[in-house]
């Protein structure tokens, strides 16, 4: 019985998967196609784990990892709204997703900020704000006392969903659509 395993184990082993012998480029597209779409007017992004993350893409194989974190395009449209992931762990995976997007950005962060805890509010705009020149679409829930932090050239900012609040109790939500 073991030579028998050992023949179907090797015989697996040397069996070339059609699909690793594409050329980089057309793994990269298929890999792009997966993902939900992140282009105006409905800003979808992927979360940041799950079957609609790059994660997952990540997760295959060692020619598919590499592929997917060389590929900026899967990576440039960021969800920060998975209650399931601790903050401090949002926030570093945040830093790594930017780090691999290198081109426009879509982000959602659906959250209070300052709810989820001060200290992750100002670690998280920390990580982001040195990149909001590759801002594209925004959709931020932030006090005023923290809006001074993102003010800065956006050239490519293209939509804007900003919710705001602040003292006393006055609450109020812009929309901001650039074309």
């Amino acid at each position: 019985m073991a030579i028998r395993e050992a023949a179907v184990s090797g015989a697996t082993r040397s069996y070339r998967y059609p699909v690793l012998t594409l050329p980089n480029e057309i793994v990269g597209e298929i890999f792009a196609h997966v993902l939900p779409i992140h282009r105006a007017p409905s800003v979808q992004t992927p979360p940041l784990r799950g079957s609609d993350s790059p994660t997952l893409l990540a997760q295959i194989c060692r020619q598919w990892r590499d592929l997917a974190l060389e590929n900026p395009a899967l990576w440039r449209a960021l969800s920060l709204n998975d209650a399931s992931i601790p903050s401090e762990h949002q926030a570093h995976l945040c830093t790594l997703w930017l780090s691999m997007s290198r081109c426009p950005l879509s982000l959602d962060i659906d959250e209070d900020l300052d709810a989820l805890g001060p200290l992750w509010a100002t670690e998280l705009l920390s990580a982001l704000v040195p990149h909001r020149a590759r801002w594209e679409h925004l959709n931020l829930y932030l006090s005023l006392s923290r809006l001074d932090t993102i003010e800065g050239p956006m050239p490519l900012l293209q939509s804007l969903d900003l919710y705001t609040w602040g003292p006393p109790k006055s609450r109020f939500c812009r929309r901001h659509c650039y074309t």
